[in-house]
């Protein structure tokens, strides 16, 4: 399965099965098993799974890992 890469403005998102990755990420409002909040330049964006998991954050640039169901961006 080819990776799928969403631009917005501010940040970008790289998406394989099992694993998410977000440049331009200012930090973490909600971690949880199910739920991952992350704060962006331009708002937030919203990762909903099970088992997920910060494998790595380092310089703006976090690692998600686990079963993602999907991704929302929220307004600030």
């Amino acid at each position: 399965m080819e990776k799928e890469q969403v631009p917005v403005s501010g940040f970008e998102v790289n998406f394989v099965p099992g694993e998410v990755t977000v440049t331009g990420c200012n930090g973490v409002l909600v971690y949880e098993d199910e739920v991952i909040l992350l704060r962006l330049t331009q708002g937030r964006l919203r990762i909903d799974g099970s088992g997920l998991m910060l494998k790595s954050y380092y310089a703006g640039e976090m690692q998600i890992s686990g079963r993602i169901r999907g991704m929302e961006l929220c307004p600030r």
